[in-house]
């Protein structure tokens, strides 16, 4: 039996996969909280599908499961700066800077540092621009932008099918080839802000935040049509899928915390309050934890997976934002969009091992190479 695979047990049979029912006052029915005393108990979890049943849905993207094609790319942090012009790269071990690199638009505004479906190319998204520039993780180097119009953030389909780009600015969802990013459809949507997107456990649908419009969109991804919508308030933000595949939790910018989506039926079932300004949330190599980013408070909070408590808070300072995971889970890094740094931390105890000067308002981080057997987009996001 894999690593991986005995990693995940004891979080499941601790689960049940079942009931993940109130453990603490901590969880309030909907933000923002009240008093304990007037808290409900909370519904649990639908069971999950009997497809995903026993599986940790990232289970392959555990320490030291490097895929072939990552095995020989550079170990660099590549930093987009969305006041700058380009990217910043950081080496790894020596958490130094290294490069400095123009996105090949030249224009100013690039948001996030993607990697491919395949693993084999890094994407860099600029919506001020309408370019996403190909980046090489074997040297750093850039190629040629793509016109890729109002690409702020990227995904793509667990099949490897699509390009998903979230257009913010306008309301609209692309879906595109992976490849060439030839547009195959625009979704257009009723989602002020189209934030932050993830996939259920079965690959069929996606969530979509919607940061200006407090609510969340759920896309068949199999007619690449909108079918739910979920009022949630405050400014939903980056979107996470639970290790267990039951649960999408979703960062709330000004409520302060993280909601909890039940992954099949699409309703709310509790909320987490984290820390004023939550923002990023990143799964830790072990899948035992969640790592949410608190920009105003500037902490991270520690989630507990099966609990669905926060066990830990970080005190980092600055404003901690989006970011990743080293291959071996051993350090967090994050940036600081308001402090122009990136952190690194260790997720053993959020100590600071380093503290980085970047470029202006650096936003989305991406750390290469990462253990998985495909990439989702976003910050980072393999299974």
């Amino acid at each position: 039996m894999k690593r991986s695979i005995l990693l995940a047990l004891p979080l499941l049979a601790a689960a049940g996969l079942t009931a993940c029912g109130p453990t603490s006052q901590a969880h309030t029915s909907a933000p923002p909280a009240t008093s304990a005393a007037s808290q409900a108990p909370l519904p649990s979890p639908a069971p999950p599908s009997k497809d995903t049943v026993g599986a940790n849905v990232y289970a392959a993207a555990s320490a030291g499961e490097l895929a072939p094609a990552s095995r020989i790319a550079r170990s660099l942090v590549y930093v987009a700066s969305s006041g700058g012009d380009g990217y910043d790269i950081i080496d790894q071990k020596t958490m130094k800077l290294v490069k400095h690199r123009t996105t090949s638009s030249g224009n100013s505004g690039p948001q996030h540092v993607v990697p491919g479906w395949d693993l084999t190319t890094l994407y860099v998204t600029d919506s001020s621009g309408d370019t996403v520039t190909p980046v090489d993780p074997r040297s750093g180097a850039n190629g040629t932008a793509m016109p890729v119009a109002d690409a702020y953030d990227m995904s793509f389909t667990p099949d490897g099918r699509y390009a998903i780009v979230l257009k913010k600015d306008k309301q609209e969802i692309d879906f595109r080839d992976p490849h060439t990013f030839t547009l195959v459809k625009t979704l257009k949507v009723n989602c002020p802000g189209p934030e932050s997107i993830d996939y259920s456990a079965d690959d069929r649908d996606a969530v979509v935040s919607c940061e200006f419009g407090g609510r969340l969109i759920r896309i068949d991804l199999s007619t690449m049509s909108v079918v739910g919508t979920l009022n949630i308030g405050g400014m939903p933000e980056q979107v996470r899928l639970d290790p267990l595949g039951q649960l999408f939790y979703v960062a709330d910018l000004s409520a302060g915390g993280v909601h909890e989506i039940d992954a099949t039926t699409f309703q709310q079932i509790g909320f987490l309050p984290t820390g004023r300004g939550t923002h990023g949330i990143v799964v830790s190599r072990d899948s035992r934890s969640l790592f949410v980013t608190n920009r105003t408070s500037g902490t991270v909070a520690v989630v507990d997976v099966v609990t669905r408590q926060v066990i830990a808070t970080w005190k980092v300072g600055g404003s901690p934002d989006l970011g990743g995971l080293s291959a071996n889970g051993n350090v967090l890094w994050l940036t600081d969009t308001y402090g122009n740094t990136v952190y690194a931390l260790s997720t053993k105890d959020g100590a600071v091992l380093a503290k980085i000067a970047v470029g202006k308002n650096p936003l989305g981080l991406t750390v290469w190479p990462q253990p998985g057997r495909y990439a989702l987009g976003g910050t980072g996001t393999l299974r």
